[in-house]
């Protein structure tokens, strides 16, 4: 049943998502990036507790239903300062190099501790002797590091590929008001 609802909310969520980011980062290729952080975030995070469950200590399911729903808002979260500041740094007129190397400089270092503050709440909760908490605590631990790892290697890479491209996809009055916000 809890796998069932996982691919259903999952069906609903990345649509939904998808249409809340387009209006967010007004550009369909930006509002792509936070959906593929955070699939990679959910995969690798899943993975990890598989591996938990099998090697070190039985998990219980209701960290699967933690996981969705954290690694989708810190994937969200994450991207916007990562593709807020290339913008950024876009517009002032730096190439594609140091606009990601000054991304990775400041927001790489907001994303990282906010990680790990949030790692840090969450594994609060393994000295519960309940199996659901002591789970969640696990899993949304775990998810809050991947999504910090996934968003300062994967979204960068995509990043330094996409460039300029990044404000793709979406209509002129969309562009123009990407590019006054990140001057």
């Amino acid at each position: 049943q809890v796998s069932a609802d996982i691919a259903r909310a999952e069906l609903i969520a990345f649509p939904i998502l998808f249409l809340l980011t387009l209006l967010v980062f007004r550009s369909a290729v930006s509002a792509l990036l936070p959906l593929a952080v955070g699939g990679a975030t959910i995969l690798l995070s899943f993975l990890a507790i598989r591996i938990v469950n099998s090697h070190v200590n039985p998990m219980s399911i209701y960290a699967l239903n933690l996981i969705n729903g954290l690694g989708l808002g810190l994937a969200i979260d994450y991207s916007l300062f990562m593709v807020s500041r290339f913008r950024e740094e876009l517009a002032a007129g730096k190439d594609r190099e140091a606009a990601l190397a000054a991304t990775l400089r400041t927001a790489g270092h907001v994303v990282a501790f906010s990680a790990i503050t949030v790692a840090c709440a969450l594994a609060a909760l393994i000295v519960f002797r309940q199996r659901f908490l002591y789970s969640m605590g696990v899993g949304g631990a775990l998810c809050a590091l991947i999504a910090a790892g996934v968003s300062l290697t994967l979204l960068p890479a995509l990043l330094g590929i996409l460039g300029e491209k990044v404000n793709a996809g979406g209509p002129r009055r969309w562009k123009e008001a990407i590019a006054r916000e990140a001057r």
